[in-house]
C-alpha cells in the first residue's frame, strides 16, 4: 500500500519548520533542495507553498539584484502571532462595549414602554390582521391554477413545445 500524501496544512507547516529550525535566508532553488531532503516535500509543491506562506506574512522575501531571498524566524512569528492577539483583543473589547450599549438601550426601550390598554388593543388588532392576511393568501393560492394569466403562459408554453417537437420530428 502506498504512502499518504502531505496535505498543504502540513506541507506548509513542514516548510515553516524548515525555516524556523535553521534560522538562516535561502533562495528558492535551495528551499527545494532542503524541503526534499529534510522535510520530504515534492519539489514541485515548495514553490506554491512558498508563495502562500509569503502571502500569509508568515514569510518574509526580498529581491536582491537579481535572486530573492526568504526566510523566517520564529522570533518573527511569535511577535506576529502575539500582535494578532492584542489585535483580536482589541476587537472582542470593542465589540463587548458595543453588545453592553445595546443590550442597555434595549432594557431602556422596555422600561419605558407602558402596557396601556390602547396599546394591547392595538397589538391584539395588529395580530387578527396578520391572522386574516394569512387566510386572505391561502385563499389566493387555490384559486392560483384559475388565474388567467397563469393559464396564458401555460398555453404559450406547450404552443413552444409542440413547434419544437414538429420541427425535430418533421412533421
Amino acid at each position: 500500500m502506498s504512502k499518504k500524501g502531505l496535505s498543504l496544512a502540513e506541507k506548509r507547516a513542514r516548510l515553516e519548520e524548515l525555516f524556523h529550525e535553521s534560522k538562516e535566508f535561502f533562495q528558492l532553488k535551495e528551499i527545494e533542495k532542503k524541503g526534499y531532503q529534510e522535510k520530504k516535500i515534492v519539489i514541485q509543491s515548495i514553490k506554491d507553498i512558498l508563495q502562500s506562506l509569503v502571502d500569509d506574512g508568515i514569510v518574509k522575501m526580498d529581491k536582491i539584484g537579481t535572486s530573492n531571498y526568504f526566510w523566517s524566524f520564529p522570533s518573527e512569528a511569535r511577535q506576529s502571532r502575539q500582535h494578532r492577539i492584542t489585535t483580536m483583543e482589541k476587537q472582542l473589547e470593542t465589540l463587548q462595549a458595543e453588545t453592553q450599549t445595546l443590550q442597555n438601550k434595549i432594557s431602556e426601550e422596555t422600561s419605558q414602554r407602558k402596557d396601556s390598554q390602547l396599546r394591547t388593543s392595538l397589538l391584539k388588532n395588529v395580530s387578527e390582521k396578520e391572522k386574516k392576511h394569512t387566510e386572505i393568501l391561502a385563499k389566493l393560492e387555490c384559486y392560483r391554477d384559475s388565474d388567467p394569466s397563469i393559464i396564458e403562459a401555460k398555453e404559450k408554453a406547450i404552443q413552444i413545445a409542440k413547434e419544437a417537437a414538429n420541427r425535430w420530428t418533421g412533421t
